[in-house]
């Protein structure tokens, strides 16, 4: 490991980091001086805009629509969903309408299963 400065340029030693375990290097770090810091992850919900018959696409895993929820991969009511994807249009007027996955089935967007599922 090479210890450089906010120019580029090497400084103190070079030091074979293979036989440090993460807090052994960690450790050799803080020695240094360096601190070290881990960000906590944050995750921020996708805000969609409502139509008058959707709220949003929600997707679950492993091609069930029952199955554990997948919020980084909801969409919007006019995105186009897949037949790869699995989950459930959320519908302002309708129960929800469930997706698995199906090989052939034609693309479609919440807004027009939402429309469709309310006039049943």
């Amino acid at each position: 490991m090479h210890f450089l400065n906010e120019f580029g340029s090497q400084v103190g030693e070079v030091v074979d980091l293979s036989p440090l375990d993460a807090k052994g290097i960690i450790r050799l770090l803080n020695a240094k001086g360096i601190t070290t810091s881990t960000p906590k992850m944050t995750f921020k919900p996708k805000e969609f805009t409502r139509t008058a018959n959707c709220i949003a696409w929600r997707e679950t895993a492993n091609c069930n629509p029952h199955g554990q929820r997948v919020p980084t991969n909801d969409a919007s009511c006019s995105d186009t969903i897949y037949a790869v994807q699995a989950g459930f249009c959320e519908c302002t007027k309708a129960p929800k309408k469930m997706f698995t996955c199906e090989e052939g089935r034609a693309p479609f967007t919440c807004e027009e299963a939402c429309t469709y599922a309310e006039e049943f």
